[in-house]
Order: structure tokens, then C-alpha cells, then sequence
């Protein structure tokens, strides 16, 4: 019998010592320290607290924190500014969420183990979503979070011991929220290859509170010689400070203030000279005591542009081929033309001098008085009709003189996509003997069509 009682004894003596072992087992936090923005943008995630979380021996799961919203405006409460407070992982991913409020406490549900290998991180802020805060009281307010005790953090199992290994609350620094934004878009969204100051028009809409002071275009490679950079408020001309490089356009307000809040930035640039590709004319913005602020689309790919050859030509034929040298007759030409984009614009034709392979004589297109000899048109029976001239704003619309150039950015036919179009090219032959009479004629012709923006 005394046996028996003596290894009871010792029995209970040995629960007891290892159920004082189990109650000392401690999850220990610190607060570490974390670069807090001074300002904030709506719609960013804003990190206030490093926690470093582990634990003396074991493993243990936090399964919530209850955080309490800060802000230097003591009339402010969580609830009334409906911010999504968050927990995020150490490489900043959320692990959960939430925007519901008990006034300023608000819990985050979590299932995040912690052992004692390795200290885990997590990362306690707020997702500033635009779409469901109140906007009015959130803008240009200080706000922050804080842990109020070691109690405002719950563990499975409940017999860990939540520690802190410095003095509580810990306290994020407080963070002014800003709002900046804007969205934009560029045309045309399509231009030929090859084409020398192509016509852009860039519009930026301000959607947020802050004003714009600065904007940055970012031209992509394969556009060139950027200029004749003017601003608008859509209507009317206003003045900015400009500056360009070969990949920028750096737009920013006068002494005067604030950029207008619909800004439209015309500029040329020259077009890539071959293939395929579409690129983004993408933006940033300063303002608001934020920098460097990306622009969104005013619609998905409305800060697209695609180059591509806009004219395929489908049919060349020589209507009339054989002329007299008499100052009046004329060579015939016909091209069919498919536009192979939805635009409109204009498009341009230049020609060599036509040139006799066997007796090295040329026609030129214009002649030491200036008169033109070659046209170019849809309207075959003005076409037909038209004879040499000097006087270019005489001629229809329908109708174009033909040079050994592009004659200027706005000098050509105007034409749509959507149908062939039908093109009727004349030469008339020059009063002179020396011409006659050869039939190795050629010349050689590009086509380009400038859209319009």
C-alpha cells in the first residue's frame, strides 16, 4: 500500500510540473521599425506597423488583431471614413482584409502560424480604395493605426501567452491622404509608316481632388522629332512650361497655378519608317504633394497607338498610255486602294520625274514657271479636265497636284476607311520636241496616309 501511494504521489507530481510548462508557452511580438509615407494616394496600400512575430518553443496560430484607427482630426472615426484596414504578408501581399468598423476598432481575421525557427512578419495599414470611401472626409487627412495591447491580438491555442517585448500601443506614424488622379487618351490610334510630323492630340481629364502641376508624356521608341507642342484647355490656348528630350514631353503649370483640369496636348512626330507594332503613350503626374503618379486610360487601349501601312494597293492600271507632245495631251493612270484601318485623313502622293531609260530625258512635274503637269484624284472627269497650272488653290478638293515631295502636312486628299477607293492619276505631256518619241517612260511613286487625330 505505501508503494502505491508513493507513486501516486510522484504521478501527480509530474503533471503538475509539466502542466506549469505548458502555461508558460509565450507567442513574444515586436513592433520593428517601418518607413511611413508622408502622404498618401488614394487607392494605394499604406503600411503604418512591422510586427515581428515567434515564438519560445512550439508553434501557435494568431487568428485575429484588433487594430484602432488614428487620425490627428479628433472628430474622425474609422467608421466615417470607411477605410479598408489590412494585414500583409513580409513581401507586402494582403492576407486579409476588412472594412467594417465598430466605430474606431476594427478586426482582422487572420490564420497565420508562428514558431519558434524563424520570425514571421506581418505588415498592419490600410488600402485606401477610392470606390468605397468617403472621399470628403478622408481627403487630406492624417491618419494612422495602432495595436492596443497585447490583448488586441488573439492566438489558437489559447494557452500561449501573448508578449510584447516593448512598452504598448504600438503606433503607426500618422500619413496625410492625398487624391491624384487622371485619365487619358492619345489619337489618332492609327498611323501609316514613314510619315514626317504625324498630328497627335493627347487628353488628359483630372479625376481626382488634387490639381495636375506637372505632366509627362513618355514617347516610345520608333517615334522621333517631337514638336509644335501647344495646350489647350480644350477650346482655348493656355500657357505652360514645356520642355522636350527625345523620350519626353514635360508639360507644367505657369506661376499662375494649376494645369486646366481637361489639358489637350497637341504635338507632331515623325512616324517609324516600317513595319507593325502597337505601343502606349503612357503619362505620369505631379501634384498635391504627390510625384510621379501613373495616368489610367480614359477606356481599355485608349493610350494605343498601332503603326502600320495604311494603304494597300490593290490594282494599277494604265488607262492611256500613249500621248503627242503637245502640251495638252496627257498620260492616264488608275490605282485601287483599300485603307486598312478605321480612320480618316489625308492621304499624299509623290512622284519621280518621269525618266526615258534610252535617251536620258526627263519630264519634270513642274516646270521653270512653276507650272504643275501631273494630278492626282477621285474625280476622274475634273481630273481629265484640269490642265498645266501654278494656281494649286484653284484646284478641287477631289483633286491634288503631284510634286517630287510631300508638299506639306496638310496638302492632300481627304479619305475614309470603309470602301476601295479609286484613284486616277494624269500626266500631261510639255510642248516639247526633245521628248518625242520614246516608250521606256517610268517613274517611280510612295503613297502615305496622315491621320487624322
Amino acid at each position: 500500500m505505501e508503494g502505491s501511494v508513493m507513486r501516486l504521489v510522484l504521478i501527480s507530481f509530474w503533471l503538475i510540473a509539466f502542466a506549469s510548462l505548458a502555461t508558460a508557452e509565450t507567442l513574444n511580438v515586436t513592433k520593428k521599425g517601418i518607413v511611413v509615407p508622408s502622404f498618401v494616394n488614394t487607392n494605394d496600400h499604406l503600411r503604418l506597423l512591422n510586427l515581428s512575430f515567434v515564438t519560445d518553443t512550439g508553434s501557435v496560430n494568431i487568428t485575429q488583431l484588433n487594430l484602432t484607427f488614428n487620425s490627428t482630426n479628433p472628430n474622425l472615426t474609422g467608421a466615417i471614413t470607411n477605410l479598408t484596414v489590412c494585414v500583409y504578408d513580409e513581401t507586402f501581399v494582403p492576407v486579409n482584409c476588412t472594412n467594417e468598423w465598430d466605430e474606431n476598432s476594427s478586426i482582422v481575421y487572420l490564420n497565420v502560424e508562428v514558431s519558434n525557427t524563424t520570425n514571421t512578419t506581418l505588415y498592419v495599414g490600410y488600402y485606401i480604395n477610392r470606390s468605397i470611401i468617403n472621399i470628403t472626409a478622408v481627403y487630406q487627412a492624417n491618419v494612422s493605426i495602432y495595436l492596443e495591447s497585447s490583448n488586441s491580438i488573439s492566438v489558437s491555442p489559447e494557452n500561449y501567452t501573448v508578449q510584447n517585448t516593448s512598452a504598448m500601443p504600438y503606433s503607426g506614424e500618422f500619413s496625410q491622404i492625398q487624391d491624384l488622379h487622371a485619365v487619358a487618351g492619345i489619337k489618332p490610334h492609327y498611323v501609316d509608316t514613314n510619315v514626317v510630323n504625324q498630328s497627335f492630340v493627347y487628353v488628359v481629364n483630372t479625376t481626382g481632388q488634387d490639381n495636375i502641376t506637372e505632366l509627362i508624356i513618355f514617347i516610345p521608341s520608333g517615334f522621333t522629332n517631337v514638336g509644335n507642342v501647344v495646350c489647350t484647355d480644350g477650346e482655348n490656348q493656355v500657357q505652360c512650361n514645356i520642355s522636350l528630350d527625345s523620350s519626353t514631353i514635360n508639360i507644367s503649370s505657369n506661376a499662375s497655378g494649376y494645369l486646366p483640369r481637361l489639358l489637350q496636348v497637341n504635338f507632331t512626330a515623325n512616324t517609324n519608317q516600317s513595319g507593325e507594332f502597337t505601343v502606349t503613350f503612357t503619362a505620369t503626374i505631379s501634384g498635391g504633394n504627390l510625384t510621379n503618379v501613373s495616368v489610367g486610360e480614359i477606356t481599355p487601349g485608349s493610350l494605343n497607338v498601332t503603326t502600320k501601312r495604311l494603304i494597300d494597293i490593290t490594282s494599277i492600271n494604265a488607262e492611256k498610255s500613249v500621248a503627242f507632245v503637245n502640251g495638252t495631251d496627257y498620260w492616264l493612270f488608275n490605282f485601287t486602294i483599300n485603307i486598312t484601318a478605321p480612320v480618316n485623313g489625308t492621304l499624299q502622293l509623290k512622284l519621280t520625274n518621269w525618266t526615258s531609260i534610252s535617251s536620258g530625258k526627263v519630264i519634270p512635274l513642274v516646270n521653270e514657271s512653276g507650272h504643275h503637269f501631273a494630278f492626282l484624284g477621285t474625280n476622274k472627269s475634273a481630273l481629265l479636265a484640269q490642265l498645266p497650272t501654278d494656281n494649286l488653290s484653284s484646284l478641287s478638293n477631289d483633286l491634288i497636284a503631284i510634286e517630287n515631295e510631300y508638299v506639306n502636312t496638310t496638302y492632300g486628299l481627304p479619305l475614309s476607311s470603309g470602301q476601295l477607293v479609286r484613284l486616277f492619276l494624269k500626266m500631261i505631256i510639255p510642248a516639247d520636241a526633245a521628248l518625242c518619241c520614246y516608250s521606256d517612260w517610268f517613274a517611280t511613286f510612295s503613297m502615305l496616309f496622315r491621320t487624322s487625330p
